[in-house]
């Protein structure tokens, strides 16, 4: 544990004695869109550790060195597009259990089509045209329903939001 962090976490302590631990969960969005990764990054960075990158090789290079706790990665970018990241990814042992949830703009018939034929499957996908407060709402829910999952199952977010 860092010295910020030490520090953090003692500037928590309540007056009785009781330590309060703030675990802050890590989140990687990558996606080739800047516009959409500043807006992202508002949303979620009261409320998580927002790192962006702009593509899957950047991505890559990230998970070299740090294990974030969720990746949202958008499906559709140009050189690597998020299949094929994605299974770059589960192919590395220290990075194949981070979960992974695509961002697109594509609506549900065409992505259901377009998964046909990816290998690994992500753990949902959310629309990028989906309000904040749906955004921020699904990526807690994952949050809490993974918490809640026996370490052996899997949680899915579907595109309305909700875990499975």
């Amino acid at each position: 544990m860092n010295m910020m962090n030490t520090e953090r976490m003692q500037s928590e302590q309540p007056t009785k004695g009781i330590e309060i631990m703030q675990i802050e969960k890590k989140i990687l969005i990558v996606d080739d869109d800047v516009t959409f990764l500043k807006i992202i990054k508002k949303w979620l960075m009261g409320k998580y550790q927002v790192t962006l990158v702009k593509s899957g090789g950047q991505a890559l290079q990230y998970l070299a060195g740090h294990k974030p706790d969720l990746i949202l990665m958008d499906y559709d970018m140009p050189v690597n597009n998020g299949p094929q990241v994605l299974e770059m990814i589960r192919k590395e042992p220290d990075l194949a259990d981070i979960p992974v949830i695509f961002l697109t703009g594509k609506e549900e018939l065409e992505i259901g089509s377009a998964m046909i034929g990816v290998r690994q499957k992500p753990q949902g996908y959310l629309l990028k045209s989906m309000s904040q407060d749906h955004i921020v709402a699904s990526v807690d829910a994952y949050f809490a329903a993974a918490a809640s999952q026996d370490s052996g199952m899997s949680c899915e977010i579907r595109e309305d939001g909700t875990g499975k």
